[in-house]
């Protein structure tokens, strides 16, 4: 694992999040790769869904946003 290549990080992420004792160590894992790859819209698309699930709107709508823009046709 790589931690400076974003879909190592997104990929752990994943992982940690599958399991919902690791869940708070998958969305740090998951806002790290959205910084290391800003332009990648999947990565933006997952943190969106995340934030929505756990009530943080605001973000999950600037997330959803930024999915959007980088992938308007997705």
């Amino acid at each position: 694992l790589d931690p400076a290549n974003a879909q190592d990080v997104f990929l752990l992420a994943k992982i940690e999040l599958q399991n919902r004792f690791g869940r708070s160590s998958g969305i740090e894992h998951l806002e790290q790769a959205a910084r290391l790859a800003s332009d990648r819209p999947e990565i933006a698309a997952a943190l969106a869904e995340i934030y929505r699930e756990g009530g943080r709107l605001a973000e999950a709508a600037a997330e959803a946003r930024r999915a959007l823009e980088l992938e308007p046709f997705s």
